[in-house]
């Protein structure tokens, strides 16, 4: 099983990858404030999603539960990846991921510049662990 997950931010994009049960992170794909071609582009160029058997996104909600202005960027985002992978696609909820990451990249004794190098894709660590986890459950 291998599955990659992308936490969609406006001017980044965190990678994680999995092999078996445990997620790690890939890399932090930096574009240009919301130009999503741009960084769907890069995406493209340097994941390869040729073995990819699911494509987990964190979905960006309010703490409510109601999409926000995030989510459709998210959405737009994800419209323009099926258009050129053929890859299932699922969305996991994203609410507290870089908190959680902040909180371990913490724990290990990153200070704030490096944790603001890798954050994003220590999220998408996150994200792709908790769908890991749930499909366990199931």
């Amino acid at each position: 099983m291998r599955y990659i997950a992308l936490d969609i931010g406006s001017k980044t994009i965190g990678v994680a990858s999995s092999q078996g049960q445990l997620a790690s992170a890939l890399m932090t794909i930096r574009f240009e404030s919301n130009n999503l071609a741009q960084g769907l582009s890069k995406l493209l160029k340097q994941v390869d999603f040729s073995q990819c058997e699911k494509i987990i996104v964190g979905y960006p909600l309010h703490l409510s539960g109601n999409e926000s202005e995030s989510s459709h960027r998210v959405d737009v985002f994800v419209t323009h990846l099926k258009e050129q992978i053929n890859v299932p696609v699922h969305y996991v909820d994203e609410r507290f991921s870089t908190v959680e990451a902040s909180d371990v990249l913490t724990h290990l004794h990153f200070n704030q510049k490096k944790q603001r190098t890798i954050i994003d894709q220590m999220a998408a660590v996150m994200i792709l662990q908790r769908y890991i986890d749930m499909e366990e459950k199931v």
